[in-house]
């Protein structure tokens, strides 16, 4: 009898994490010259975010926010604290420089940077969402590329470069792949070829 309590509570035990666990989906924006993620779906929660990984507020059609306010600690004050009851945690005094301030998670989900490790022109955006990671062209691809998005999960984004001719440089040549909790939507304008 007391092994059925047992093998009972364990059950019971490890379902309790995976209740609690968030959905989330990455919206990849593809437009004619660039890449970006520019929201994150947390619990059906849409949460817009600037190239660098802020949390940009919809206070017409969003959720609940809630305000972290003047008591709180100078980095924290007039940045979002929750969003419908999510609690959204920030980089603070104690991580690095090129960190503070920015999104450390929403829930559960992470939010990650590349920093003083990382070379210079990667420095400060953003290196993964919930565990999915984000790559650029760098110093050791061609310099007009460099600083794009290159991949994001197993989705990766090609660009025309010098030898496609002067006018189509840099422009988005075609986004290849699928990643789980990854949606890619296309701008006016966007890659032309070889989409998914």
């Amino acid at each position: 009898m007391k092994i059925k309590q047992i093998l009972l509570a364990a059950l019971f035990f490890s379902l309790s994490f995976t209740c609690c666990a968030q959905d989330f989906n990455v919206s990849l924006r593809i437009g004619e010259r660039s890449a970006t993620v520019d929201a994150v779906t947390i619990n059906d929660e849409l949460v817009f975010l600037d190239r660098r990984g802020n949390i940009l507020p919809d206070d017409y059609n969003g959720p609940d926010y809630e305000y972290y306010g003047r008591f709180d600690r100078d980095e924290l004050q007039g940045k979002i604290k929750s969003i419908n009851g999510i609690p959204v945690k920030y980089y603070d005094v104690f991580d690095r420089d090129e960190l503070r301030g920015k999104v450390k998670s929403i829930g559960d989900i992470t939010f990650t940077y590349y920093d003083i490790f990382d070379r210079d022109e990667l420095r400060g955006k953003l290196k993964s969402v919930g565990g999915i990671a984000l790559k650029y062209y760098d110093v050791f691809d061609r310099d007009e590329l460099r600083g794009k998005l290159k991949s994001i999960g197993s989705i990766n984004i090609a660009y025309y470069d010098t030898f496609d001719g002067e006018r189509r440089m840099g422009r988005v040549k075609a986004v290849k792949g699928k990643t789980a909790n990854v949606s890619v939507s296309f701008a006016r304008g966007g890659a032309a070829a070889g989409q998914m």
